[in-house]
């Protein structure tokens, strides 16, 4: 089998994926419509991220395991540049969704409290209780991602390893080496600033719901009595 074509193929094929993903990041940033438009393009996304993801796989077995027949150092480059692209990607979507979601949910609580008609109101509450919905499915997601993030870690360890492990190509290899130790230990830090963030967006969604639950409460009151 031609590895180097085969190599180059799956390479190009991960370029295209990463130009569609970037694609729907961007359309998340810019969506202005509603909370389940946002979880659907977070669920493209999300599959997306899987079959790159499964990209990386077949480029990682393609260098490690016939290395006799490829240009090894150069695509061990091509290889750790996508790995870090992976992880870009990780942490875009997760920023993206965030913004569009607080977007929507200001908008919502804006055009509540701007409503004059009690048949409106009640169709208010409900997009509230939905986007409280949609709120919990986007948490899930960023969970997800951080478990993806995880893996994307001990990709790079492993990896590590076996550069260290092969001799023929440690001299040439020495500073790309240095180069993925540090990316590892960024991805680490990465990993527990988000482990932090989770907690505080899930307060943060709480508090939102608890504000949203007052003003209603308070329109509610100011309209019976």
């Amino acid at each position: 089998m031609d590895y180097p074509k085969l190599f180059q193929n799956t390479s190009e094929e991960a370029l295209k994926l990463e130009l569609s993903i970037k694609s729907v990041i961007e359309e998340i940033k810019n969506l202005d419509s509603s909370s389940e438009e946002l979880h659907q393009l977070v669920q493209t996304t999300r599959n997306q991220m899987d079959t790159f993801h499964a990209k990386i796989e077949e480029l990682e077995n393609i260098t490690n395991h016939h290395s006799s027949e490829i240009d090894q150092n150069k695509c061990e480059k091509e290889l750790e540049k996508v790995k870090r692209q992976f992880t870009n990607f990780q942490l875009s979507l997760r920023k993206a969704a965030l913004a569009t979601k607080f977007k929507l949910n200001d908008s919502s609580k804006d055009k509540l409290l701007s409503t004059t008609n009690g048949t409106q109101l009640r169709q208010r509450i409900t997009d509230k209780e939905s986007l409280a919905h949609t709120a919990t499915h986007v948490t899930d997601d960023l969970i997800r991602v951080s478990s993806i993030l995880a893996d994307g870690v001990q990709m790079g360890e492993t990896t590590l390893e076996n550069l260290v492990s092969s001799s023929r190509t440690i001299v040439d290899t020495k500073e790309e080496l240095k180069g993925t130790s540090s990316n590892i230990k960024e991805s680490r830090k990465l990993l527990t600033k988000y482990n932090r963030r989770e907690l505080t967006d899930k307060i943060l969604i709480y508090l939102a719901i608890a504000f949203f639950v007052s003003v209603v409460l308070y329109i509610v009151n100011k309209r019976l009595f």
